[in-house]
């Protein structure tokens, strides 16, 4: 099964390798991503940390573009059904957040909904779900909903490659 194709950063400007240096540097081991589509960063991830469990959520709903959605879901529904450290979500953030324990992820990496309330509510659930010395991160920095939640919430921050954004807890 082929892939769903979306425009993106060139290879070697992806948040996908950001995201791989961070996990194997820090030993991570259990993750979530928010926000999956089509699934480029969560099945780098996968393939290229191997003991990683990693989180997926999405509601893959998109009224205005409601068939490629479809076949995202579909996509990332199968390639994932048989992989025990796959664990994927198809709802709200928020709603998924209230089946994560607290303190039992390594990292999130936020890439959900953009605007200022989304990512508010998505800092909310999610920091309390970061075990401490782990890593709350997310994308599209310089997107202004986006970096005025970051910082309302966060305050300081550090920035990685293709808008990313991250902060240690």
């Amino acid at each position: 099964m082929e892939p769903p194709r979306k425009a993106d950063a060139p290879d070697h400007e992806h948040r996908k390798l950001f995201l791989e240096e961070m996990v194997k540097e820090n030993g991570y081991t259990k993750g979530a991503e928010l926000g999956v589509q089509t699934g480029v960063t969560y099945f780098h991830l996968i393939d290229n940390c191997p003991d990683l469990e990693l989180i997926g959520v999405d509601t893959w709903i998109n009224p205005a573009n409601q068939k490629d959605y479809d076949r995202c879901w579909k996509y990332v529904e199968t390639m994932t059904k048989d992989n025990p450290r796959c664990k994927i979500m198809k709802m709200t953030t928020h709603v998924a957040s209230k089946q994560i324990e607290n303190d039992s992820l390594d990292f999130i990496f936020i890439d959900a909904d953009h605007s200022y309330r989304g990512v508010k509510q998505d800092i909310q659930d999610w920091l309390p779900k970061i075990r401490k010395g782990g890593t709350i991160s997310g994308h599209d920095i310089g997107t202004p909903s986006v970096k005025k939640a970051v910082v309302e919430l966060l305050g300081e921050y550090k920035e990685g490659i293709n808008e990313v954004w991250y902060k240690k807890v």
